[in-house]
């Protein structure tokens, strides 16, 4: 079937095949994507219909990659996740409950069919199973457990990693070369988009800051009430920061979302650290309908989501089109705003 009669999802699947120049002996195909080896790991790439009958219309795309295996029950492993997760890139680190494997994904949620989501999943999952390579050895060292390396069903190993990994290189190389080109006219345009779900945006040279609301029906004017300015009392909003000052150790210029819980949902410690990783779960397995090409942790600040946007991705971006990319950036990010304050108050 011609890619032009596939589905969104189905067309990314079949886009990062092409972009990882995949070799058929390394590939195991799947009813709805495939499984490969690029070097030691195994990686699967699917897509993911939608589900109507739990009120999930859109397609989703889904990488996974297994990092470790054979992971034992330790009290540091949320902390472990959360230190890992505010460095991830455009995607999350998971461990599942009564599991012994540690996972790397990245998920697009794909219900518009923006063909820029799809190209935003293709490079997270190239760079997914290149960042799992480089890392794997030192989370065994660090957590324990072994590296989740087996042999393809023809068996054995390719010798080398795939030509198409090369990509995080370029990535890299961009990212050292070159400064994240989002200028403060882009940040400007997003911030005041009609019909934006986030209060008070202000835009600067290196992104912008704004509020956004536990509830997207609450009244503006209910933050700007003294109770809410100090007094040792929490804001009843999420915090929000876009920078494109971002440096990222390995990749180097992009930019940065930071999405700051107030500490009435979670408070720093154990705790936070315990709710990010549970977040992180349920936004993989579709309970937010959006996409996790980042991920939540948890600092000596509490609660929050960041995702690292390489700069790569805005260079071969249409400058005329960053805007609106920002703005669709923002609205998701006020979507997830809304639907975690309502999963952690037990309303979902």
């Amino acid at each position: 079937m011609s890619q032009s009669k596939l589905g969104p999802a189905a067309r990314a699947v079949e886009g990062l095949r092409e972009v990882l120049e995949i070799e058929p002996r390394w590939c195991v195909e799947e009813r709805d994507g495939f499984t490969w080896w690029g070097h030691r790991l195994a990686q699967r790439a699917w897509a993911e219909p939608g589900r109507p009958a739990i009120g999930r219309e859109g397609e989703r795309v889904l990488a996974s990659t297994r990092v470790l295996d054979g992971l034992e029950r330790r009290s540091g492993l949320p902390a472990t996740l959360s230190a890992l997760n505010r460095s991830a890139v455009l995607g999350a680190w998971l461990h599942r409950p009564g599991s012994a494997a540690l996972d790397l994904v990245s998920i697009a949620d794909l219900t518009f069919g923006a063909d820029w989501r799809e190209m935003w999943w293709i490079l997270a999952a190239t760079l997914q199973l290149a960042q799992a390579e480089a890392q794997a050895e030192a989370l065994a060292a660090q957590i324990g457990g072994q590296i989740a390396v087996g042999a393809a069903p023809i068996g054995g190993l390719p010798e080398r990693p795939a030509p198409g990994l090369s990509l995080a290189a370029e990535v890299a190389r961009a990212g050292h070369g070159f400064d994240c080109p989002l200028t403060e006219a882009d940040f400007s345009d997003a911030a005041f988009a009609e019909d934006g779900d986030w209060l008070f945006p202000v835009p600067d040279a290196r992104g912008l800051g704004a509020i956004l609301p536990l509830n997207p029906d609450q009244p503006a004017g209910e933050f700007l009430e003294p109770a809410h300015a100090g007094h040792g009392q929490s804001l009843p909003a999420a915090r929000l920061r876009l920078d494109s000052g971002a440096r990222h150790p390995a990749l180097g210029s992009g930019s940065m979302a930071l999405l700051r819980l107030p500490d009435s949902l979670a408070a720093a410690g154990a705790e936070a650290e315990a709710l990010a990783a549970a977040l992180n779960l349920a936004e993989s397995e579709g309970a937010s309908e959006l996409s996790l090409l980042g991920a939540w942790s948890a600092d000596d600040q509490g609660l929050a989501y960041t995702a690292f946007i390489p700069t790569l991705v805005w260079l071969e971006t249409d400058a005329g089109d960053r805007p609106e990319r920002l703005t669709a950036l923002l609205a998701e990010l006020a979507a997830r705003t809304a639907w975690a304050s309502t999963r952690l108050r037990g309303e979902a």
